[in-house]
């Protein structure tokens, strides 16, 4: 554990008494897995970053076609539970907004009454190409309630119609070059069950890693075929 250090001159500072230990993370999201600062991510509903994210990203010369907030630009903790790693070196684009105290972004409302007490929260946000593949997945949080908050989640957002971008198993009809499969992938769920599939980039290595993995998915599928007489 580690304590603020007290500074009689600043107001945001306490005694040493009362000062409230944390953990020490990685940039700016201290203590944070990185499935929650996904989840974060994606929930999020403001949109008034999203000048400044396209300003900053412009800048590092990325072409503004090839730039969708929420989609292929997030947080380092939210990258990595992606499976990808922010690349050493690499400048991220810093985004601030106001927020009522004691809440998050994702929980804060569009609209906050009249004399909220308001706070200010930033972090850093790094396009896709910013980063790489992680060589070995990042290894996973123990929890039985994984599972369960994903699907409240997805059920969310479709009752919600929420137009949220999640991983999950989708019917494949031309997408990553798959046609009539389920496989897994990036979709946006709304009020109609899957939206449309959300198509990245691919560079050759995941092209043929995803390749690989489709393949094995037939295979499996030529086999339970096989144990199933119709």
């Amino acid at each position: 554990m580690t304590y603020q250090r007290y500074n009689p001159l600043k107001r945001d500072t306490a005694p040493p008494e009362r000062q409230i230990p944390y953990r020490k993370g990685r940039r700016g999201n201290r203590g944070v897995a990185p499935e929650i600062a996904l989840a974060r991510a994606r929930r999020t509903i403001s949109t008034s970053n999203y000048p400044t994210i396209m300003q900053g990203m412009m800048l590092k010369g990325i072409p503004e076609a090839d730039i969708h907030p929420r989609e292929n630009v997030f947080t380092f903790d939210a990258w990595k539970a992606l499976g990808r790693c922010v690349r050493k070196g690499e400048h991220g684009v810093r985004i601030s907004t106001m927020i009522p105290v004691g809440k998050h972004p994702e929980d804060a409302e569009e609209t906050t009454a009249p004399g909220t007490p308001m706070r200010m929260w930033s972090t850093t946000v790094f396009h896709v190409s910013q980063t790489d593949a992680l060589a070995e997945p990042a290894p996973k949080a123990v929890t039985a309630d994984a599972p369960a908050a994903a699907v409240a989640q997805m059920a969310e957002a479709i009752l919600k119609d929420k137009h949220l971008i999640v991983p999950a198993s989708a019917y494949m009809q031309g997408e990553y070059g798959l046609k009539d499969m389920f496989f897994g992938a990036p979709v946006q769920l709304g009020r109609g069950g899957v939206e449309r599939i959300v198509e990245y980039k691919l560079d050759a290595d995941e092209k043929a890693a995803l390749e690989t993995s489709a393949a094995a998915v037939k295979e499996s599928i030529e086999v339970m075929m096989g144990l199933v007489k119709i």
